[in-house]
């Protein structure tokens, strides 16, 4: 089962890449989208603050902060829009 969810998990980090993260949510179950999006999640946190101290970029957590609001309301329209059952 481990090896599994580690492989799923393999091609979701792949998949986010490539594809527009409102589909990429409904293409890949739920435990590796949540691990993927954590860790996206992450390396872009830590992207956008090491864009303050290597270029100066007094903008770049208000940028984070408006990415984040984007793929909020992505994801609540997704909801919102009328999600077929399992």
């Amino acid at each position: 089962m481990r090896d599994e969810l580690k492989k799923l998990c393999k091609k979701g980090k792949n998949d986010y890449e490539n594809k527009d993260r409102k589909d990429w949510v409904l293409e890949h179950i739920a435990q590796c989208v949540a691990t993927v999006a954590q860790l996206k999640w992450t390396e872009s946190t830590e992207a956008f603050i090491n864009e303050i101290s290597e270029n100066n970029n007094e903008n770049a957590l208000w940028d984070w902060l408006e990415g984040n609001k984007i793929q909020l309301m992505q994801l609540t329209d997704l909801i919102n829009g009328g999600l077929t059952g399992i």
